[in-house]
């Protein structure tokens, strides 16, 4: 406690926090009193995911995360204006995927930002990031009402899709779909279904019958039969 006290008392002046390897898995700090810092290390704890508090270091220009038990990159990191470098090794990230993870801070920046917005606008468009999958955190998000997913590489989408019940637009034109979940049937919102170039995708799921209020669907150049 002794340690973690004198390292908060001196980032008052230094700008620099270093939190690492204190076991921590919450963030015990005033980040309004200390909204100056410009560099934040929590290597080495046991952190499953991000203080939302974070957020309000407007200066920081380097946060490093190593070694602690992160599954997701918070879209919170894309409101940090002056960030510059961003370390996360040793942690068992599946999402942003890896090709952005290793393309570095301005790439996942860039990923992440839609993901931020979309809880004011309810429109998430991840278009063209050659994505492999769409991580089921994605599922979480109730109020997306868009959700764009065209020019992936997705062969599949979570299986808890249909927890996104005020979805009105699904779009994943120009994928690897094979299949569609079951869940597809919970979206009782769903005006607009499009789904065009993916031609391994053959069969839509009995349960889609339930999509009453379902106005477009758009499935040219799909192996429907």
């Amino acid at each position: 406690v002794i340690k973690f006290l004198r390292r908060v008392h001196s980032a008052s002046e230094s700008l620099v926090l270093d939190l690492a390897w204190l076991g921590m898995h919450q963030l015990f700090i005033d980040t309004q009193a200390l909204s100056g810092l410009t560099t934040l290390n929590l290597s080495g704890n046991r952190f499953e995911r991000l203080p939302e508090e974070i957020s309000a270091l407007r200066f920081l220009r380097m946060l490093t995360l190593d070694e602690n038990l992160l599954v997701v990159l918070p879209p919170l990191l894309a409101a940090l204006p002056a960030l510059e470098r961003l370390s996360f090794k040793g942690n068992p990230l599946e999402w942003p995927p890896e090709h952005v993870a290793n393309s570095g801070t301005d790439a996942i920046q860039g990923f992440l930002r839609p993901l931020l917005d979309c809880d004011v606008s309810g429109v998430l468009d991840l278009g063209g990031w050659q994505l492999l999958s769409l991580h089921d955190s994605v599922c979480d998000m109730a109020g997306l009402t868009h959700l764009s997913l065209d020019s992936n590489l997705c062969k599949a989408l979570p299986r808890d899709l249909g927890r996104l019940q005020n979805l009105n637009v699904l779009s994943a034109r120009g994928n690897l779909l094979e299949s569609m979940p079951a869940s597809l049937g919970q979206l009782t919102n769903l005006r607009t279904l499009l789904l065009d170039g993916n031609e391994r995708l053959e069969v839509l799921p009995p349960e889609a019958c339930r999509l009453a209020v379902l106005q477009e669907l758009g499935v040219e150049g799909c192996g429907l039969r």
